[in-house]
């Protein structure tokens, strides 16, 4: 299984762990090719298992390169596809990043209505995986901030509404709600002031 080459029955689990490695890689340009011929191909031979685990892995690079609002959009096509059938196990093996993806659907004026469901059947986060370091230091959090994440908590830190923190980083309103929401579910909290409390607790401001 290489880069470019044909994908063949029933080969397609092999192409998504190539694509998974070229993303832990750092070669994401790769990782977004690999997995736009496995989508293709899940496409032209309706495969519908196979596309939404696409579409999921899809999710999981555009967060890794800190597109949290592009990221939901594969995210939505996945569950539209598995709420007919209860496709649930797909989502599930793709552990937490996939849990943090859903509470930002969930957190959208109309969100998905298979969101919850398929939350509901993620494990509860042991206590010992939630003290992980995940950030330089050591720190415990439940999954490693972005860059961006990281911009936006210093900026509500220093008190600037959503709003104002769209105009200072060239982005819409929306992506800055995303991203918070995605910030306050790695810092398990619940709103801005409990963010900036937690970050100061870690070593983060």
């Amino acid at each position: 299984i290489r880069a470019g080459a044909e994908i063949r029955f029933p080969h397609l689990g092999e192409y998504l762990a190539l694509a998974r490695l070229e993303q832990a890689r750092g070669r994401l340009e790769s990782a977004a090719g690999l997995l736009a011929a496995a989508l293709g191909w899940c496409e032209s031979n309706h495969a519908t298992g196979g596309k939404i685990a696409c579409l999921l892995r899809l999710a999981l690079l555009e967060q890794a390169c800190g597109r949290l609002p592009e990221g939901v959009q594969p995210l939505e096509q996945a569950l539209a596809l598995a709420g007919p059938d209860g496709w649930v196990q797909v989502f599930l093996d793709e552990g937490g990043d996939v849990r943090t993806l859903l509470t930002v659907v969930l957190a959208q004026d109309e969100p998905s209505p298979y969101a919850r469901r398929v939350l509901e059947r993620f494990p509860a986060p042991a206590a010992s995986a939630r003290r992980t370091p995940a950030v330089p230091g050591g720190l415990p959090l439940a999954a490693p901030l972005s860059r961006r994440e990281i911009e936006i908590l210093e900026l509500i830190a220093q008190g600037y509404a959503n709003k104002e923190i769209a105009q200072k980083l060239c982005l819409s309103l929306r992506t800055v709600k995303y991203y918070s929401t995605g910030l306050y579910n790695k810092l398990g909290v619940d709103g801005r002031m409990q963010a900036v409390n937690r970050a100061r607790e870690l070593g983060l401001l």
